[in-house]
């Protein structure tokens, strides 16, 4: 099965990692969470964990699926950005 899907955003603190990045899988560089489009149909955080809970408290995507990718921090640190949330 081939499954296709076109990446939007790519955030980073630092620009130029997002840059770099973006040039492996496409998508735009940003380096704001408020830049980040609220019109994706799945969200990734892929953070340390440290920073899971900060990056959350800044996306509001309503009702959009957002998942982080720790195995070690619950899903509920997510749940202020979304109603639909998990870890991946």
């Amino acid at each position: 099965v081939s499954v296709k899907f076109q990446i939007k955003h790519v955030y980073s603190r630092n620009l130029s990692a997002a840059e770099a990045l973006i040039k492996e899988v496409g998508g735009e560089a940003v380096d704001t969470i408020k830049a980040i489009q609220k019109d994706a149909d799945i969200y990734f955080m892929a953070v340390s964990d440290k920073a899971i809970s900060a990056v959350a408290a800044q996306l509001d995507v309503g009702d959009k699926p957002v998942y982080h990718t720790s195995g070690t921090v619950s899903k509920e640190v997510i749940g202020c950005c979304s109603s639909a949330y998990g870890v991946f």
